[in-house]
């Protein structure tokens, strides 16, 4: 059934709107080496034709173990190698999870500070086309 089911999605919905952009959209992209497989994922779909026209990347970032822009850059770089725009998605910082909702115990000084080496980096790069706040 996988990915074939995943496969026929794309398709279906590039039938019911050939204009739509159609993304796949999952986490730990920039936090950990989960990028490989999403890289695997995306050849073998355009390997066999599937419409797709960018990779969502969810931005939950950890102030216990937050990633730096070079740790990233890499495993952006090779999401765009894939020629597909590169969105940043449901971005934002969290201290824990409690009840399955990130919870920021910082201050807005804190954050602030984040946000701006965070959307500083993000904006310097320029195939990403979007930056999502969650």
């Amino acid at each position: 059934m996988w990915p074939g089911i995943l496969y026929d999605g794309f398709r279906w919905a590039a039938a019911a709107d050939p204009t739509a952009q159609l993304c796949l959209n999952d986490y730990d992209l920039i936090t950990s080496d989960d990028w490989y497989q999403m890289v695997q994922l995306v050849k073998d779909m355009k390997a066999v034709g599937v419409p797709i026209h960018c990779i969502a990347v969810q931005a939950y970032v950890s102030t216990q173990d937050r990633p730096t822009p070079a740790y990233m850059k890499p495993r952006l770089d090779a999401l765009a190698a894939l020629n597909l725009s590169i969105l940043i998605t449901e971005y934002n910082f969290f201290s824990y999870w409690d009840g399955g909702k990130p919870v920021w115990n910082g201050t807005e000084a804190e954050q602030a500070k984040l946000h701006e080496e965070y959307v500083r980096f993000w904006f310097s790069v320029p195939y990403i086309k979007a930056i999502i706040l969650w």
